[in-house]
């Protein structure tokens, strides 16, 4: 497919430009043989757990309630925390 404008050379580039930068990423065998999932299952239902369960309680659908959680869940992220906090759910189970 021959673009016609620049606009459209700049579309048709840009998927393969994508590629291009996250082939290391891509390496789908190489992770299927580490054990890792590469599928976005698990993802979708860490979602539907955390999100949809949570806010689905009686008085729990308020935005503001919905952006600290994710806030929370971000700080716990990015600070490194994320195993601890799975971790203290699981005691506070048992």
């Amino acid at each position: 497919m021959k673009p016609k404008t620049k606009k459209q050379k700049e579309v048709l580039e840009a998927p393969q430009t994508y590629f291009e930068n996250h082939a290391h990423q891509m390496d789908y065998p190489r992770y299927e043989a580490m054990g890792l999932h590469i599928g976005s299952g698990i993802a979708e239902a860490a979602c539907k757990f955390v999100i949809q369960t949570r806010f689905k309680r009686s008085g729990m659908r308020s935005r503001q309630g919905a952006e600290n959680l994710l806030l929370r869940l971000r700080l716990a992220y990015v600070n490194r925390q994320w195993d601890g906090i799975l971790n203290t759910k699981k005691e506070q189970r048992s």
